[in-house]
């Protein structure tokens, strides 16, 4: 315990001072689930957080994603909250893959899950009808030219074109 001295004149007054609390926040139980599907399909991204320390608090957790192989690690994500003290919270995040197609991984504080994103050609398949029309294959290219997809990626739809 630190002590504060007050003095005035020859007065002097020593004031214990009681330790100061703060927050402090832990993050476990990370999970994703489920841990592949189709690009463009939800997955939920689940933690807990527990406010182990002595005052209620704001926490602030960031997710960081990367794709093994890829050439961009995406930008950071925050997730918000507030906690009294010995209060835990089990936070759902809703995540959509639609970037890119590989494992990807999810960084949460110290935490890291895996995530496989599987491309299939058949997704632009828009009308169902079991072919892919032109009208398809020009969004898939459209898809190919502001790079959400490969040109491996482009070339699956591509050999499903009825032309």
């Amino acid at each position: 315990m630190n002590d504060i001295l007050l003095a005035e004149g020859d007065n002097e007054l020593n004031v214990p001072m009681p330790p100061i609390a703060l927050p402090e926040f832990v993050v476990s139980n990370v999970s994703i689930s489920p841990s592949s599907g189709l690009l463009g399909e939800e997955a939920t991204l689940s933690f807990k957080i527990t406010n182990t320390g002595g005052v209620r608090g704001d926490w602030s957790v960031t997710l960081r994603f990367s794709v093994v192989g890829g050439e961009t690690e995406w930008r950071p994500w925050t997730v918000n909250g507030t906690l009294d003290p010995g209060q835990s919270e089990i936070r759902d995040v809703p995540l959509v893959f639609h970037l890119e197609a590989g494992t990807w991984t999810i960084r949460v504080n110290e935490h890291i899950v895996t995530y496989e994103a599987i491309f299939d050609p058949w997704s632009y398949d828009f009308n169902g009808n079991g072919l892919i029309d032109t009208q398809e294959l020009l969004a898939a290219t459209d898809d190919y030219n502001t790079r959400i997809i490969t040109k491996e990626q482009l070339d699956q739809v591509t050999a499903l074109w009825e032309g």
